[in-house]
């Protein structure tokens, strides 16, 4: 035993957390960062401190590999002396074998508590991990109702999932587990892991099962009077479903019990994301009161469920009062893009920044009271926040550096006049504290965004983009919307104190975009399928809807009294413009809402594009099309499809867990996916020109992004260049000795693959970005897309010559922006991806 006051490592002991099997947990405090953590040492029996040490050491690679809200964060693990430790998240709370001693869980709150293990379970079978040790014990409830799977170390790693280059070690370099050997908790085990079979993620699966019908019955899934009669029972006998179906909960729910808890794991459900996906879609519908409703039929099942519910409410301290419905008005009239808007410290007066009708960024003042808006004596830009004392924070000469991310220069000014004081460059987005004298700035640093608060103090950082920051009424938390990819608006909101102390607060969204304080609630405005995104609060528990209209909805601002909400509503769309070869003119080749254009045949007849917007179900179906205006064909569905030089076939990440590549004929022919390379959070595919191999910008578990090369006949992925490095456009020379990447916000450069040599790009601009090679590889094509019209230049590469192609002007340029340009080779026809956003603002009162 530690005693307070005493130091392993950098931690203070300050108090023992409990002990077990495994050894020791304390709380103790990090005395460089000064921040609380729970410091895990092994103890126990001499005789096993081989096993011990390699289940400490499998936790340990566990969490330092998968990262999810429903694992406890891992600061670090190292030995001190002899002996070794594992510092992670301090929790507060309780087990949920502590919570369960109270009785059966609410029904809401068990079905929250399933999901979110189901959504842990589906990133950590995703990496190949298997727990085998589920049970009330491992399980930590928060004091913010928050799930947190602990204690990884029976967990196995599946060989399928994993290579040399993973954290986690394989099955035969750690412990492994002959067949026949029983691991796991009596009571919380799969029959297959009673019979000491093979396993795999379905055995934590069936383990599930145990656990909801526990928490919403209050007792044992599976018992007797000795272990041998309870592994018994598991073998052979169903737990009391039918007995107690005819309660409070619905034929679904009791059918995905049974789903669980099939003895056979071919007839057990599949795979934790469908276990999340069919709790999510139970949750929705309601677990109680409908099957209250169905034990009385007919018109006395109503009244059942009214009285249940009016009883619900009194309990909860309301009454069955008329509640007026909210009440709204339009602010805006003109055609173009909203990008931010704001509401006065006293509520009466609206600032927001719009592009109207293909115009500059320009930052307006509008009345509720009055259809008029006056543009503020400003220069062109955006505005980023309103302080309580009046004071602005604008970006000036803001443009968009990628899909829906926008920088320009920090300035502040008052109100009420005068001249921008500019602060600082590079900055994305901004937000004053309660006081207005401390600025949050967000930047884009050396390919990570990063939250300052106040300016030159980090707090938090993302390898993806970072978007809607805002500090809380009190100031002393900021909530924030992360995006890990770039260019994606999908995400999650987050929360993260002064001392960079972090909190996830929902699962991630299809897209997400707008947020804003209301008390100690964050509110968002996000999509469960596609684009279509409602107003959403959360608070500590689950996200609720509060609007939710047949248009996406953005939240820009809440006044301090809460009363008075500023939401966007907008028409948006992702398009295809082609000009095919020959053509004196541009064709419009959408396909349904959201079609974004990924590839272009040499020979410009043919286009190769995504649809994933509400039209698809937000599914990336793949599209083949000519450019004559033929009909679209779908191929599959997959993500980042590119056409190989000889149009045959297509490369595409195919949708699911794992990912995996794979190649699709475009005419006859059977699909094929590529044997696992040990990659993952693809990014990009290119075909080298020989059709052999292909360039793909991905990650390795634990690394940054770089490219790697991955032959089609199977073989391993070859790295080719450091982390850090990406591609944009056609980036590989004619004779494939050559690519073109970027790295960080750096420029554009020429990486030779012979020697690993680099050189700068003679000729191109800071704000463009290279389209292709020329055929005969002594020239690059480059576009400006932050321009309106798009120029396309031709450079030399010897000297640096630039010579203007063409111009890109799509006729109606209100809230378009231009992404994704595509050339043939000879320059002859094109393809772009176009984006169109219009915006309404609108002034709600009465949301609750």
């Amino acid at each position: 035993m530690l005693s307070p006051g005493s130091c392993l490592g950098p931690y203070e002991i300050q108090s023992p957390l409990g002990s077990g099997g495994m050894g020791q947990v304390y709380r103790a405090l990090d005395t460089r960062s000064r921040q609380g953590v729970a410091l895990k040492i092994i103890g126990g029996p001499q005789g096993q401190a081989g096993e011990r040490l390699a289940r400490f050491q499998q936790e340990a690679r566990t969490l330092a590999a998968i990262k999810h809200p429903a694992l406890p964060a891992l600061y670090e693990w190292d030995t001190e002396g002899a002996t070794p430790y594992i510092a992670m998240e301090l929790l507060e709370g309780e087990t949920l074998h502590e919570r369960m001693l109270r009785g059966a869980l609410p029904p809401d709150e068990a079905m929250d508590l399933a999901h979110q293990l189901a959504l842990g379970l589906a990133a950590t079978h995703e990496r190949g991990i298997i727990h085998r040790d589920l049970k009330p014990e491992n399980l930590f409830i928060t004091t913010e109702g928050r799930l947190k799977i602990l204690d990884f170390g029976l967990s196995k790693a599946l060989p399928t999932h994993l290579d040399e280059h993973t954290l986690i070690q394989r099955p035969e370099t750690s412990h492994p587990t002959q067949v026949g050997t029983v691991m796991g908790t009596v009571g919380y085990m799969a029959p297959e892991q009673v019979r000491g079979w093979e396993v795999d993620s379905r055995a934590d699966l069936f383990v599930c099962g145990i656990l909801l019908y526990e928490m919403l019955f209050g007792r044992r899934a599976f018992s007797g009077d000795s272990s041998v009669e309870t592994l018994n029972a598991i073998l052979k006998e169903e737990p009391p479903l039918r007995a107690t179906s005819p309660g409070p909960y619905s034929p679904e729910l009791i059918a995905l019990l049974k789903h669980c808890l099939e003895k056979n794991p071919a007839d057990r459900i599949p795979t934790a994301t469908q276990l999340a996906s069919r709790l999510e879609a139970i949750q929705r519908k309601g677990v109680a009161l409908r099957g209250l409703a169905r034990l009385l039929p007919g018109r006395a099942g109503w009244v059942a469920l009214a009285l249940a519910t009016g009883a619900l409410g009194l309990a909860a301290g309301h009454h069955w009062t008329h509640q007026d419905p909210p009440v709204l008005k339009r602010l805006t009239f003109r055609q173009g893009l909203i990008r931010n808007a704001r509401l006065s410290p006293d509520g009466q007066e609206v600032l927001y920044s719009a592009a109207w009708s293909g115009g500059p960024l320009v930052i307006y003042s509008t009345r509720p009271d009055s259809p008029e808006s006056r543009t503020l004596e400003l220069p062109e830009g955006d505005l980023l926040g309103l302080s309580r004392s009046g004071e602005l924070a604008i970006a000036m000469g803001s443009r968009p550096i990628q899909s829906w991310m926008w920088r320009g220069t920090l300035a502040v000014v008052p109100l009420a006049g005068g001249a921008p004081r500019a602060l600082m460059e590079r900055v994305i987005a901004a937000d004053w504290g309660p006081g207005g004298s401390e600025l949050l700035v967000v930047r884009n640093l050396e390919g990570r965004t990063r939250i300052e608060f106040p300016s030159g103090h980090p707090i938090a950082e993302s390898s993806g983009w970072i978007s809607h920051p805002r500090v809380s009424p009190r100031g002393d938390r900021v909530a924030y919307l992360e995006h890990p990819v770039s260019g994606d608006d999908a995400g999650y909101p987050v929360v993260v104190d002064r001392q960079g102390n972090r909190r996830v607060l929902t699962e991630s969204w299809p897209s997400i975009q707008g947020l804003a304080w209301k008390g100690d609630e964050v509110w968002f405005t996000a999509a469960e399928h596609g684009v279509a995104r409602g107003l959403y609060a959360v608070g500590s528990g689950t996200p609720r809807l509060i609007l939710k209209v047949p248009a996406p909805l953005t939240l820009h601002d809440i006044s301090l009294d809460g009363r008075r909400v500023l939401l966007a509503k907008e028409v948006m769309r992702t398009g295809i413009q082609s000009l095919r070869p020959g053509a004196d003119r541009e064709r419009e080749l959408s396909w349904l809402d959201w079609s974004l254009v990924q590839d272009l045949s040499a020979d410009g007849s043919t286009l190769i594009f995504n649809e994933q917007g509400e039209g698809s179900g937000a599914a990336y179906d793949i599209y083949l099309r000519r450019t004559d205006g033929s009909p679209a064909v779908r191929l599959a569905k997959g993500a980042y499809p590119i056409l190989s030089p000889d149009g045959r076939q297509v490369a595409a990440v195919a949708v699911g867990v794992p990912r995996r590549i794979q190649i699709l004929p475009t005419g006859t022919g059977d699909a094929r996916t590529l044997p696992d390379s040990g990659l993952e959070t693809f990014h990009r595919l290119r075909w080298f020109p020989d059709g052999k191999r292909l360039l793909v910008q991905a990650n390795r578990a634990g690394e940054g992004t770089r490219l790697f090369a991955v032959p089609l006949d199977g073989g391993p992925a070859e790295p080719l260049t450091p982390p850090g490095h990406q591609i944009f456009g056609q980036p590989i020379s004619p004779d494939g000795r050559h690519i073109v990447t970027r790295v960080g916000e750096q420029e554009d450069r020429i990486l030779s693959l012979d020697n690993g040599q680099s050189q700068a790009i003679l000729g191109l601009l800071p704000t463009e970005r290279v389209v292709r090679w020329t055929p005969d590889g002594k020239g690059l094509w480059a576009v400006d897309l932050h321009e309106m019209p798009c120029p396309v230049h031709r450079l030399d590469l010897a000297t640096g010559t630039r010579k203007k192609l063409l111009e890109i002007s799509p006729e109606d340029l209100a809230g378009m922006t231009v992404s994704n340009f595509l050339l043939t080779p000879d320059a002859r026809g094109y393809a772009y991806a176009y984006r169109r956003v219009l915006s309404e603002l609108y002034l709600y009162e009465g949301l609750r």
